[in-house]
């Protein structure tokens, strides 16, 4: 019998932290910053979970940036995320961007920045 290992445990604080965003937020984030040449250039691994809703964007160590959306989440030493194994995605987990040999963050100033853009764009001013 094979057996397939979907997702690995990965411990945040060690290597990366991870900024938790839902992928109602996660997903048009991804796609809005991947229509950009430019944007592209600076994004790090990116994971989506359909199972749990969420999208889990890998950035450095200790680049906390307090003013995140109310249902965004920074995972940092002491938390665990179950990230997608190289290579094998299935339909509950799946990298957006796959980790590569380089040792490429998503900035998290630019992250916010970014995240703060879209969501002014995208929300009409009497609901912020």
């Amino acid at each position: 019998m094979i057996s397939l290992v979907l997702t690995t445990p990965a411990e945040c604080g060690a290597r990366w932290d991870v900024l938790r965003i839902p992928a109602e937020r996660g997903l048009p984030l991804f796609a809005w910053l991947t229509a950009d040449d430019e944007d592209r250039r600076h994004i790090g691994p990116i994971a989506h979970s359909a199972r749990s809703g969420q999208t889990y964007w890998l950035i450095p160590i200790g680049t906390v940036h307090e003013v995140w959306p109310t249902d965004c989440r920074l995972l940092s030493t002491g938390c665990w995320v179950a990230l997608p194994s190289i290579g094998l995605d299935a339909r509950s987990a799946s990298w957006l961007h796959q980790p590569d040999d380089s040792t490429q963050l998503t900035g998290a100033v630019w992250l916010a920045a970014a995240l703060g853009t879209l969501t002014a764009r995208t929300i009409p001013r009497g609901a912020r």
